[in-house]
């Protein structure tokens, strides 16, 4: 294996698939800078939200500032807190995640 390959395997293992060769590159997703707007982010958190058959109906308020995204509400179980958290992180320009949802068990 040589540098080129190893490195490539190296930023595929800490940053996954390169944007451009997932199609998630282009004025729809960032900006110059590659920033995305906080509302653009929201958008697409909801629709992951109301997307997966796992959080679909759930009540989640989804607050973004700056790339933070805050998530509040209740959900059924601890498992499902986590679903959100983890579909939060997987949109492109989320520079954090705080989860405040409160499981059933805690209310």
């Amino acid at each position: 294996m040589n540098e080129n390959e190893l490195y490539h395997q190296v930023y595929r293992r800490w940053y996954g698939t390169p944007r451009y060769r997932a199609g998630l590159y282009g004025p729809d997703y960032e900006n110059a800078a590659g920033i995305r707007n906080d509302n653009d982010i929201k958008r697409d958190i909801d629709d992951g939200l109301s997307g997966s058959n796992d959080t679909k109906g759930l009540s989640v308020e989804v607050h973004v500032e700056e790339g933070v995204v805050i998530l509040r509400g209740s959900v059924p179980d601890i498992e499902h807190k986590r679903l959100a958290g983890e579909i939060a992180w997987k949109v492109c320009g989320v520079v954090d995640v705080v989860n405040e949802l409160l499981s059933g068990a805690a209310e």
